[in-house]
């Protein structure tokens, strides 16, 4: 379904009537809050299968990974996927565009976002390709998923391209145990209203989740209101204790004003829709018990397109991107010591915009990892990647790259200190827009890095309180950019080398019988890739906090904090926003919950940059804000 022509009103009512009817053809990637979240957290499982390809417990891995439970982020009322990547660190997620349904950026370890991959169910995602992953990340939401993973340094032998910082792992909740549902109503400041509708459980060989939403929000601000209507579905169904099939889906479709951020006033200046759909099918089979393989068929589709209120709704920009990919993943158990991830990857992606002939790209790739428990506190891995991509455009590219990593972990016992390191490679291809805009019989050359970090991790007083700090060195080197105005501003290659480095720290703790839970993170750049007279805070943090005050009431708070930055030359100062927010359970069946953002009622800017025909482009961040709501569990 296509929302859009006459009013944002008709929209509105569409969208409630659709999602009242069931909704399933609408789609988001902010996605509902499913059944998942009226059960009791857990601790996350202390392995992880996104750091390494391989099942691998947490103290073995020697890559830098942090881990999010999007259930426990939920009831903290962390329900954004930027504002839950503030909590990792290492990264910084922000936006430069305005307040909620405008893109946002992720930058991994002081690198530009187009460094950073994102793969989903499986599937990978990534700027170059044409897709609006800065849309993704400023519209996605947590609920729905299970985890959040973020993979810091350089990943091109696990990922593939757009993996020069980091890559953003989501994995869809999968459906357990006896069914359950839920049904959410929130509404507050803003003139804001989130409900959503979830069920999940597993019947004999089958297991399922699924979850609706509908978000809208006039933001705080003139003409800036945001619509979004959401789905989300994941089917797994055991065959045999051998074989196991399954299929997830997922897509949003949004719409958003865009004010005129120079004028005092805000007019309405330009109405922005996007929509997008991603369906992943997936088989499971256990050919003995050395050797297990999957294979994964996923197709991605998305539009974009900005239209003008002033001049009859006409349409001044569009993007329309898919996506085909298949991946052979395979993972085989040589012994108590030894494990080897190795597979095949095939994507072919397609992209057109307003003004640019429809493109296609490819890309197939090979890999191979490998995991070596040398003894019981060493642990050791290493992999290779090739990677054959081309493009079809007349002034396109076809050519190959190859990419290393090597990591490792060590755990002294006595102490309970682990010690990591990692060293590895990454790449970026040019994007669309840069092979269109390049230097007439130039060769883009693909951005590439390496990069390393040695991290270390104490346990005191039996697990109750950890602290981890890591180092990180990353040097970028084909940077692709504009050349100056003497090459008429097209882009090309830089000869420069990019280096950026820096301390990640982060702390967790429990007191109280684990009735009182904290958690902090802290990030100190001391170089990165945006330089002057742009660039990223120089410290980022945050604090989280949880008191389970009672069997039914529930309490917590959470802040961020963003040092002094510079964005399109402007300077924007340090900040710190606090949220609170509880609930309470009334019974087996119905749950209240409230939540105060931005307490403080902080005034704080995401960008301020020079207008067209002087003035300034001001982009404030919202005030304070209440919201309320219950949910009704069954």
């Amino acid at each position: 379904m296509k929302i859009r022509k006459s009013s944002l009103h008709e929209i509105e009512r569409v969208g409630l009537r659709t999602f009242c009817a069931g909704g399933l053809l609408l789609s988001s990637f902010n996605l509902s809050v499913g059944a998942e979240a009226d059960k009791d957290v857990q601790d996350l499982e202390e392995s992880t299968v996104f750091a390494t390809r391989i099942k691998t417990d947490l103290d073995k891995v020697g890559n830098s990974v942090s881990i999010l439970d999007a259930v426990q982020l939920d009831r903290e009322g962390v329900r954004q996927l930027d504002d839950a990547l503030k909590l990792v660190p290492g990264v910084n997620s922000d936006t430069s565009s305005g307040q909620r349904g405008t893109t946002s950026s992720l930058f991994i370890r002081g690198n530009a976002s187009k460094y950073s991959g994102v793969i989903i169910d499986g599937f990978r995602m990534d700027g170059s390709g044409g897709f609006s992953t800065g849309t993704f990340y400023g519209i996605g939401g947590t609920s729905g998923l299970s985890k959040i993973e973020v993979l810091k340094g350089p990943q091109g032998v696990l990922y593939g391209a757009s993996s020069v910082s980091g890559v953003l792992g989501l994995s869809t909740a999968k459906g357990a145990g006896d069914y359950r549902g839920s049904l959410r109503f929130e509404a507050g400041s803003f003139d804001s209203y989130y409900s959503s509708f979830g069920m999940q459980g597993s019947s004999g060989k089958l297991s399922y989740s699924m979850s609706l939403g509908r978000e809208k929000t006039d933001n705080d601000l003139p003409n800036s209101e945001f619509y979004s209507n959401s789905y989300q579905l994941r089917l797994d169904y055991d065959v045999s204790e051998r074989l196991r099939f399954g299929l997830t889906t997922r897509g949003v479709d949004t719409q958003r004003r865009l004010p005129v951020y120079s004028d005092p006033s805000y007019p309405r200046n330009s109405d922005a829709e996007f929509d997008s759909n991603l369906s992943t099918i997936f088989s499971e089979y256990d050919l003995s018990d050395v050797w297990s393989s999957k294979l994964t068929l996923g197709y991605y589709d998305e539009n974009y397109a900005t239209y003008n209120p002033n001049a009859g709704d006409m349409k001044t920009y569009s993007t329309d991107a898919n996506k085909f990919a298949a991946y052979w993943d395979n993972t085989l158990v040589w012994g108590p010591q030894h494990s080897t991830a190795a597979g095949i990857s095939y994507e072919d992606s397609e992209y057109k915009n307003l003004f640019l002939s429809r493109n296609r790209r490819k890309q197939t790739g090979l890999y191979v990892n490998h995991v070596w428990d040398v003894t019981d506190a060493l642990h050791v891995s290493g992999g290779l990647r090739w990677t054959d991509y081309e493009e079809d455009a007349a002034n396109g590219f076809k050519d190959d790259v190859t990419t290393c990593k090597v990591a490792g972990s060590y755990k002294l016992e006595a102490t309970n200190t682990i010690f990591r390191a990692s060293m590895g490679s990454g790449f970026q291809l040019p994007t669309y827009y840069e092979v269109y805009n390049k230097i007439p019989n130039n060769v883009l050359d693909p951005v590439e890095s390496v990069g390393w970090d040695f991290g270390v991790e104490q346990e005191f007083n039996d697990g109750q309180l950890t602290l981890g700090a890591t180092y990180f060195e990353t040097r970028i080197d084909n940077t692709i950019d504009y050349l100056g105005w003497d090459s008429g501003a097209l882009y090309g290659n830089r000869d420069a080398v990019n280096e950026t480095s820096g301390v990640e720290v982060f702390a967790k703790a429990s007191f109280l019988d684990e009735r009182v839970t904290a958690s902090l993170s802290y990030t100190w750049l001391n170089r990165q890739t945006l330089v002057a007279p742009s660039f990223l805070p120089e410290h980022t943090g945050s604090v989280r906090v949880n008191y389970k005050a009672t069997e039914k009431w529930n309490i917590g708070m959470s802040s961020t904090y963003q040092g002094h930055r510079a964005l399109f030359g402007e300077s924007l100062p340090d900040y710190a926003l606090v949220n609170l927010y509880t609930d309470y359970k009334v019974n087996d069946k119905v749950t209240l919950s409230a939540r105060i953002d931005n307490v403080l009622d902080k005034e704080y800017h995401h960008s301020i940059s020079p207008a067209f025909g002087g003035g300034e482009n001001v982009r404030p961040g919202s005030g304070f804000g209440f919201f309320g709501g219950a949910t009704i569990h069954w």
